[in-house]
C-alpha cells in the first residue's frame, strides 16, 4: 500500500516539476523583456543629451523636473503604475532565479549505501539507526507528504522522495534548508529510500551529491 502511495507521490511530483519549467521560462522571458525596455531608455537618454534643440531641451528639462521633489509623487507614480508592476516583476524573476545558487547538497544520512543507485535503478537504500534524524539533502520547498514520504522541489529544477521514513517533521509548501532536520527515521531502524529526480527521470543520487 505504501509503495503504491510513493509511486502516485513520484507521478505527481514529476508534472508538477514540469509546469515549474515551464514558469521559469515565462520569468526569464521577462527578465530579457525588461533588460531591452531598460537598454532602450538608457539608448533614447544617450541621443537626447547629444541633440541641441530646442525639443529636446524641452525634453530634457521635463525630465529634470520629473526627478524633482518639485511634483506631486503619488500623482506621478500613479500615472506610471507600469513601472512598479513592471520592477515587481523583474525584481520577483530575479530573486527566483537567485534562489539556490551555491546550495550544498548532501545525504540525507551519513549512513552506509545498503543499496547503489546501480543496483536498484530508481534510488539507495540508507541504513539508518532508530529514530535517527533524517536531514534535507538540500535547500528547497517540500512538494508533498505522506505519512512515510516526503518530496522536496530544489532551486536547481532537480526534486528528491525520501520514503520508508519514520516521524515526518515538515509540512507541504515548507521551505527547508540542507541540513535541516526534515523526519526521523522509525523505531526499528528500517533502511530509508533516497530517489532523486531531474526531468522527470531518477538520476544517481550519489552522483549528484557530488556535483
Amino acid at each position: 500500500m505504501e509503495e503504491n502511495r510513493v509511486k502516485r507521490l513520484s507521478v505527481t511530483h514529476t508534472a508538477k516539476h514540469e509546469e515549474q519549467k515551464e514558469e521559469a521560462t515565462d520569468r526569464a522571458g521577462k527578465v530579457t523583456l525588461h533588460a531591452f525596455i531598460c537598454v532602450c531608455i538608457l539608448c533614447a537618454a544617450l541621443i537626447l543629451k547629444a541633440l541641441d534643440t530646442p525639443w529636446s531641451a524641452r525634453v530634457r528639462e521635463g525630465v529634470a523636473t520629473a526627478l524633482t521633489f518639485d511634483i506631486d509623487a503619488e500623482e506621478t507614480l500613479g500615472r506610471l503604475k507600469f513601472v512598479q508592476l513592471q520592477m515587481e516583476d523583474t525584481v520577483t524573476a530575479f530573486a527566483a532565479q537567485s534562489v539556490g545558487e551555491g546550495d550544498s547538497r548532501r545525504m540525507p544520512v551519513q549512513g552506509a549505501v545498503l543499496r547503489t543507485y546501480s543496483d536498484t535503478g530508481s534510488h539507495v537504500l540508507l541504513n539508518v539507526q532508530a529514530n535517527q534524524p533524517i536531514a534535507c539533502p538540500c535547500d528547497g520547498v517540500v512538494s508533498d507528504v505522506t505519512d512515510e514520504s516526503i518530496a522536496i522541489d530544489f532551486a536547481d529544477g532537480t526534486s528528491a522522495v525520501l520514503s520508508a521514513l519514520g516521524g515526518v517533521q515538515v509540512q507541504k509548501g515548507d521551505a527547508v534548508e540542507a541540513g535541516g532536520t526534515i523526519a526521523l527515521a522509525d523505531e526499528a531502524g528500517t533502511p530509508i529510500r533516497f530517489t532523486v529526480y531531474q526531468g522527470g527521470a531518477s538520476i544517481d543520487p550519489e552522483i549528484w551529491v557530488q556535483e
